[in-house]
């Protein structure tokens, strides 16, 4: 069972062991060192100070990754920044994902979602390609980050409103069909 809940404090916890993590720091969120529990906090503070909305993904109940709502403008713009901790490939974020866009599109009333996918973030653009979500490739922007002392190409998926309602309704008429 797959499911998210808006960020509590009692998920610092699990957000303060994920980012103490070296591994998951550098390959899942790009960044060479850990972090600590007050920059962890201060992480999420400047999240929900922004106006951002972040989840906690569960797995059966366990907290095992997390998806944040970020950027958002006023023009109902926002990006979606995914990391899963444990778990990965059993399907759990392709779930979470569709629970956030659901969110995002039918309670924030956002027009445009978009994510900026570093390539080295292999499982997730694998995923996009497998099941979109509405979310198509808009873009590569060549050499925009460093990390692995390379360069490295980000991809920009996007969905606006109604390409995601589109998406979502053939999906439900396909589970209604089985």
């Amino acid at each position: 069972m797959v499911d998210i809940e808006i960020m509590k404090p009692q998920h610092l916890f699990f957000m303060e062991n994920w980012h103490k993590d070296d591994q998951f720091m550098y390959h899942i969120c790009g960044l060479k060192k850990s972090m600590n529990r007050e920059e962890v906090m201060t992480m999420i503070q400047k999240w929900i100070t922004a106006g951002d909305i972040p989840f906690i993904v569960k797995y059966n109940n366990n907290p095992v990754g997390y998806i944040t709502i970020r950027n958002i403008t006023p023009n109902s713009s926002a990006e979606i920044h995914l990391a899963l901790y444990k778990n990965r490939g059993i399907g759990i974020m392709p779930k979470a994902l569709k629970k956030v866009l659901d969110f995002a599109f039918e309670k924030v009333k956002l027009h445009r979602v978009c994510a900026y996918l570093p390539e080295y973030k292999k499982g997730i653009i694998k995923m996009l390609k497998k099941e979109p979500f509405g979310l198509k490739l808009e873009g590569i922007m060549k050499d925009a980050l460093y990390h692995d002392n390379q360069y490295k190409d980000v991809y920009c998926y996007a969905t606006l409103d109604k390409e995601y309602k589109e998406y979502a309704g053939r999906t439900l008429w396909a589970q209604q069909l089985q």
